[in-house]
């Protein structure tokens, strides 16, 4: 339960941040790139490669620290880091083909799903 709580905490924190820097960002958005999510995906990526590269060659973050950390803020800041972080897994451990394929499966689900959650939105 405790574990659950600690992530809870960490996904507020997380969707804080990702709204703080969405806000900030909106005067520079040109032409409707959101520069906001770009920043948020980024430093998600950047955080969660530091973070598990830390814990791979130190031992210094309990489990329950990390997994609050990555699942429950740097989850609610984005969800790229973490796929990021599953793609570098599988290239790393020597499964090429499955890292491109996780990679071109996420993001012809996430485009494809976005799609059809407008064709159901509409529908209602």
């Amino acid at each position: 339960m405790t574990q659950i709580l600690f992530i809870a905490v960490a996904g507020a924190l997380g969707t804080l941040l990702r709204y703080a820097i969405t806000h900030a960002t909106r005067s520079i958005n040109v032409a409707g790139f959101a520069w906001g999510t770009l920043l948020a995906n980024a430093l998600g990526c950047l955080l969660i490669g530091v973070l598990l590269g830390i814990g791979k060659e130190r031992d210094i973050f309990s489990p329950n620290l990390m997994r609050a950390i990555t699942v429950g803020f740097l989850g609610a800041l984005t969800t790229f880091s973490t796929f990021t972080a599953d793609t570098v897994n599988l290239y790393s451990a020597n499964q090429v083909m499955a890292a491109m394929g996780y990679a071109v499966a996420n993001l012809v689900a996430g485009f494809t799903l976005f799609y059809v959650g407008g064709i159901i939105a509409r529908a209602i």
